[in-house]
């Protein structure tokens, strides 16, 4: 396994499976087991791009527009150049979160890009945060991150890392918020019609 590999499956572990490894009460052969028990970094990635596609990929549905930032970059400015850019392809309201404005409308949605620097190598994820509403209580409104992606690289790479994650989530918001074939449009179409009501067949309406 490669040094970049090591680190990309131990930065994947819950930090209490990291303490085990390291406990001091651990006998050497208990290390041992713990750290066999260890999952590939195939196996985490796998499992992460799992939980991306089923549970917040859809949370991405409906957005509107969204704002956008980055943070832990030695040149945020360029680094924030370049998100907008990827983002760009998306064709939604954008609004880079220094130059957002109180009423700047339809922000539904803070994309962030952190860089966090662990010597040679770095962790960069990106995650998006939204209101939600509490199933049990759903008068209760509270931020959330619905949507994370992170990669692992050289630290020196790092603008690599924010190209490679921006281009997945592009990916990932097309995906969600896909239109119908043209066959489910030209169904929809004349569905409309024959109720003699006025509706572009796709579109999406929000409150």
């Amino acid at each position: 396994m490669s040094a970049n590999r090591r680190v990309e499956t131990l930065l994947s572990l819950p930090i209490a499976a990291l303490f085990c490894l390291s406990a001091p009460g651990l006998s050497a052969e208990d290390a041992k087991d713990a750290k066999a028990a260890l999952p590939s970094a195939q196996e985490v990635h796998s499992k992460r791009t799992s939980v991306r596609e089923s549970v917040t990929i859809p949370s991405l549905d409906g957005i509107r527009g969204f704002a956008y930032r980055t943070v832990g970059f030695a040149d945020t400015e360029r680094a924030d150049k370049k998100l907008g850019t990827k983002f760009e392809q998306i064709g939604l309201p954008l609004f880079s979160s220094g130059e957002l404005k109180e009423g700047s409308e339809p922000v539904d949605a803070l994309v962030q890009v952190s860089f966090v620097p662990l010597g040679k190598y770095a962790v960069t994820e990106l995650t998006v945060t939204q209101w939600v509403s509490l199933l049990r209580s759903p008068k209760t409104k509270v931020r959330a991150v619905t949507y994370r992606n992170r990669v692992f690289a050289q630290t020196a790479v790092g603008d690599n890392a924010v190209t490679e994650l921006a281009n997945q989530f592009v990916i990932d918001f097309l995906k969600a918020n896909k239109k119908p074939s043209s066959a489910t449009q030209k169904k929809a179409a004349a569905g409309s019609k024959s109720k003699d009501v006025k509706t572009n067949a796709g579109e999406k309406k929000f409150d």
